[in-house]
């Protein structure tokens, strides 16, 4: 396409597809004025719609036939989102257009909800005209009349009319007698997960001396659109302070996006934001964007943001794109969360986009945690991010008392995994009736099905793992690659007859919680059993009406719940994560168990946490007792100095998977020479290509190389040029580039 130089015969909009093609496609437009750059439009590639982005218009070249261009499905974004994506596409290594797909609309704006049809003056008239003999019509006008002054109807009211008057309310429609009235869902009333409409009523919410404290510094880093770290302890009431900053925000005619890492922690953060600007005096429209929303809703969202209708917006990590022309704070929740990181392409991680949204939108972003991630207090240490801390709860409840005991001695005394110690202090809770948690982070019955005559246990067929032992539905699946079969009779090895199963799961604890306290109601939360829509909502609202008395989950558990009756936690099979050949591991165990500890006690009764543990003396679970967590972020940045290791470097990994190991070593012969090359003479280092710890998933061999440098530059140039050369020649292997990665498996 050439650029417009003067009027054509003909048009061509030049757009960016969500395919990693590297290059903009040419669709044929009717006149310069159809779209504009910027706009989101729907083209055709093959036989399938995308959404795509217009990044020019001029004249179209030669006499080729163009398609078309679909319909337009948003008005320009904004040009600082735009250049965001610019960011992702260079420094996550994808397309442009599959970087401007995470910005775009999958569908036009829906058409506003019905409300209720309203007489207009012409009706008036014309209805008071009608003969007396037009039965239909005076019914009909005698149920507008009943309104009163409004001359409405309802939806309930609409809905309660015979088929025959329903014909007379369209003949209305067509001759202009009466016209819907529309609305937003955004200003339906939302709903807590308790189960009570928000607008019932909303108690005055006042900031301790801390939290004012806290505020001021935070209104001070947004007024100047800089990053903020808001650290304090669990139940210290960061969500109040960022909630206040965020009112003030709103008032002053901006917008606000506020991230959550996990989608179950949106429904009682919703229901917290709407009494928050309730008692700020702001009838501010709250919209919520995650996964697990239809495509419908989900799109209804964007829009609402895109056009301003829309004051907040609270979303997972994919929010982070989401259109707010008016942004004026980012407040990412959990800062420290690997879930923010995306393991798909492009592998992007939320806090990270959040805070370049922030500086190419002039808006403040303000990064909220108990236990902060490194990259975060690093970068407070170098006086790069604004400094806010909470030292205590908010409310009088002390922080709770941890006690460690042993994992796996005295067995004789243990059901199921769970010491004698923690099985009597969830007695005593039933007892008074309060509620207990259990945290193991493995779903399934067993980690493994084994054999106790040979040692043989269950492979899967297509990964180089273990298969787990579900019992709920006797069947044994792979959590890697979803393989799932029923068990065998006998040992496939040696033909014993009895297979036993090894180790915990969510299923088995379940299990033996209920086998000790039968009256005992226990639930679980995994990834199996939340499947639903509303799962976890309806989970949260059953645990505020304390229907449930013992909860065992995952860790998806162990952040941002506010339950008032939870006053004991136990913490089974932590150890596992002190020997992981994963650097952060360590760091992201102690921030599982500040987290998942910070839920006992939050209110007027005391918390206890016990944690089962085999290593108290590690540093650990010595910081967890102390709650010196700023001493063992100091300390674990200077070992991270000596090794040379993230985030003091700068970390990528190269990951490839084919069907045969040749393909899978060529392409690492090759890309290991590129990036040699790249990068001769520069302070980084490139190591040699291994295998996947796992080797095989899905019936596909894995291999992977890491590349560290002191600084990001030398890495990005190399990178890049590595991914040129790769979209040149085409490998014969499936091949991804990670930028600080977090999954080494």
């Amino acid at each position: 396409m050439r650029v417009l130089t003067s009027a054509p015969a003909r048009w061509a909009a030049s757009v960016e597809v969500p395919l990693a093609l590297g290059r903009p496609l040419d669709y044929a437009i009717e006149e310069a004025t159809t779209v504009t750059p910027g706009a989101v439009v729907e083209v055709s590639v093959g036989r399938r719609l995308y959404p795509a982005v217009v990044t020019a218009i001029g004249e179209a070249a030669g006499d080729r036939a163009l398609k078309p261009i679909g319909r337009i499905l948003a008005s320009p974004l904004a040009p600082s989102l735009l250049e965001l994506g610019r960011f992702v596409a260079d420094y996550y290594h994808v397309t442009l257009g599959v970087a401007y797909g995470l910005l775009a609309p999958n569908a036009p704006a829906p058409a506003p909800t019905v409300t209720g049809w309203r007489l207009t003056d012409a009706g008036i008239r014309a209805v008071a005209a009608l003969p007396a003999r037009r039965r239909l019509a005076r019914d009909l006008e005698k149920r507008l009349r009943a309104a009163g002054d409004a001359m409405r109807l309802d939806r309930d009211g609409v809905a309660a009319l015979s088929a025959g008057l329903r014909r007379e309310l369209a003949l209305w429609q067509r001759a202009g007698w009466i016209v819907a009235e529309r609305d937003s869902p955004a200003r339906l009333p939302p709903r807590d997960p308790g189960g009570a409409s928000v607008e019932a009523g909303a108690e005055a919410l006042e900031l301790t001396r801390a939290q004012q404290a806290a505020l001021a510094i935070l209104e001070q880093t947004t007024d100047a659109a800089r990053v903020a770290l808001l650290h304090g302890v669990t139940g210290s009431g960061k969500t109040a302070v960022f909630l206040a900053l965020a009112a003030k925000v709103i008032a002053a005619g901006r917008q606000v996006l506020l991230l959550v890492p996990e989608i179950n922690l949106t429904p009682q953060l919703t229901a917290q934001v709407h009494r928050h600007l309730k008692t700020a005096g702001l009838d501010a429209r709250v919209v919520v964007m995650h996964s697990r929303l239809g495509t419908a809703e989900r799109n209804r969202a964007w829009h609402q943001a895109h056009a301003g209708e829309a004051e907040l917006l609270i979303g997972t990590r994919l929010a982070v794109f989401a259109s707010l022309p008016r942004i004026g704070l980012i407040v990412v929740d959990e800062e420290h969360d690997g879930s923010y990181k995306q393991e798909e392409a492009p592998r992007y991680h939320a806090r990270d986009v959040a805070v370049m949204r922030g500086r190419l939108a002039r808006a403040a972003v303000v990064l909220a945690s108990a236990t902060p991630s490194l990259e975060s207090w690093r970068n407070m240490r170098a006086g790069r991010y604004d400094y806010a801390h909470l030292g205590e709860r908010a409310t009088r409840a002390p922080l709770p008392g941890i006690t460690l005991t042993p994992a796996h001695g005295q067995r004789q005394h243990r059901h199921g995994g769970l010491s004698a110690g923690l099985l009597t202090a969830i007695e005593h809770r039933l007892a008074r009736g309060e509620q207990s948690l259990v945290l193991i982070n493995r779903r399934g019955y067993a980690p493994a099905l084994y054999c106790p005559h040979c040692a043989w246990t269950a492979p899967c067929r297509r990964c180089d793992a273990k298969l787990t032992w579900h019992q709920s539905d006797q069947s044994l699946r792979c959590h890697h690659c979803g393989y799932r079969q029923s068990p065998p009779q006998h040992c496939p090895a040696c033909g014993h007859p009895e297979l036993a199963a090894v180790g915990i799961g969510t299923q088995r604890v379940e299990q033996a919680l209920a086998e000790r306290f039968p009256a005992a109601r226990v639930e679980r939360a995994d990834r199996d059993a939340m499947a639903g829509r509303r799962a976890w909502e309806d989970l949260f609202r059953r645990m505020l009406r304390r229907e449930i008395d013992v909860l065992v989950g995952t860790q998806m558990l162990a952040k941002g719940h506010d339950f008032p009756c939870l006053t004991l936690v136990g913490v089974l099979e932590s150890d596992r994560s002190l020997f992981s050949t994963d650097f952060r591991a360590q760091e992201s165990l102690l921030a599982l168990l500040t987290q998942v500890a910070g839920r006992a006690g939050r209110h007027d009764r005391p918390g206890e946490v016990i944690v089962q543990t085999d290593f108290p003396q590690h540093e650990v679970y010595r910081t967890l007792l102390a709650g010196d967590y700023r001493g063992f972020a100091d300390r674990t940045l200077e070992r991270r100095q000596q090794a040379g290791l993230p985030p003091v470097s700068r970390m990528a990994l190269v990951r490839a998977e084919a069907k045969r190991l040749s393909d899978v070593e060529a392409f690492f012969a090759y890309a290991y020479g590129v990036l040699r090359g790249a990068l001769a003479g520069c302070d980084a280092q490139v190591f040699p290509p291994q295998a996947a710890p796992l080797g095989r998933r899905a019936d596909l061999v894995r291999w992977m190389m890491t590349l560290t440098a002191a600084t990001p530059r030398p890495l990005q140039q190399a990178l890049a040029t590595l991914a040129q050369s790769l979209r040149l020649n085409r490998p014969r292997v499936r091949w991804v580039i990670d930028v600080d990665p977090y999954d080494f498996g």
